[in-house]
């Protein structure tokens, strides 16, 4: 008699215990995710490490203006269309929207804007959080990141 009686305060107490996992499992998976996309951005000793090597390998002066390209990405390219407009206005200059190779399992859309400037690994990193931030902003998936070349003359 005594275990029928007690029986459905086990119960509750089972299922508090189990509902409480839960949440510690969910909280716990949700700063892992944030956790990786934090490690999955550009560091400011790569773009240290990035400007040694093109001083070192190219022919570029990185104390003159060069032409700064950067990528975001997204499952659904409809996304681009107020990030682009926002950084069009901002005077970055759209080049395309790469499509997904046929094989691509994934299929992932690459937003690409570039822009003649000058930069610093200090001014490079500081544009990088406030693309992470604008990708936040607009609903796209990731900034992906940069590259650079020679400005046209």
């Amino acid at each position: 008699m005594l275990c029928s009686k007690t029986a459905p305060y086990n119960k509750l107490g089972v299922m508090k215990y189990v509902l409480a996992l839960i949440i510690v499992i969910l909280a716990i998976g949700f700063a892992v995710s944030l956790r990786a996309a934090d490690d999955t951005k550009i560091t400011p000793e790569s773009l240290e490490e990035m400007f040694a090597n093109i001083k070192a390998n190219t022919p570029w002066d990185t104390t003159k203006p060069l032409l700064w390209g950067y990528f975001f990405t997204d499952h659904d390219p409809k996304k681009f269309e107020r990030l682009k407009e926002a950084l069009v206005a901002q005077g970055y200059r759209y080049v395309e929207v790469l499509e997904p190779e046929a094989t691509d399992v994934e299929k992932i859309y690459i937003l690409h804007v570039e822009r003649v400037e000058q930069h610093t690994p200090q001014t490079l990193h500081a544009r990088n959080q406030e693309f992470y931030k604008l990708a936040r902003k607009f609903g796209v998936e990731t900034y992906d990141g940069m590259d650079v070349g020679a400005a046209a003359q």
